[in-house]
């Protein structure tokens, strides 16, 4: 009689979790959109069209504004006409910096993401 078959067992057989730490305030895409094998900025597709509360595409992407000054005020590291794509933004502001956040407000964060 010949015992059970047993399969060589892969090194990735060991992992029982995977953990992603994101940044506030930074996607996925900011951070590993240009990650070796992530589905990323190069998938993104029409994923990338943004539309203005009357449902128009956006020409470019609104000015930045930094909400750490109270009034808020534009954030003069990004530029006032970015193109509606992906991109980087660490090289308008790197991990370590603060950036303005862009809403935790249930209804306000509902509204800003994926169509609202």
């Amino acid at each position: 009689m010949v015992g059970p078959a047993y399969a060589t067992a892969s090194p990735l057989s060991q992992i029982n979790h995977i953990v992603v730490i994101y940044q506030e305030n930074w996607s996925f895409d900011s951070l590993y959109g240009k990650f070796p094998g992530a589905n990323g900025i190069a998938n993104a597709g029409n994923n990338v069209i943004q539309l203005d509360r009357q449902g128009r595409p956006y020409a470019t992407l609104p000015q930045a504004l930094n909400t750490n000054l109270k009034p808020a005020q534009p954030d003069k590291r990004f530029p006032n006409d970015l193109p509606v794509q992906p991109f980087d933004l660490g090289q308008y502001a790197s991990a370590d910096q603060k950036i303005g956040d862009p809403g935790v407000g249930f209804y306000q964060e509902q509204y800003q993401s994926d169509g609202g």
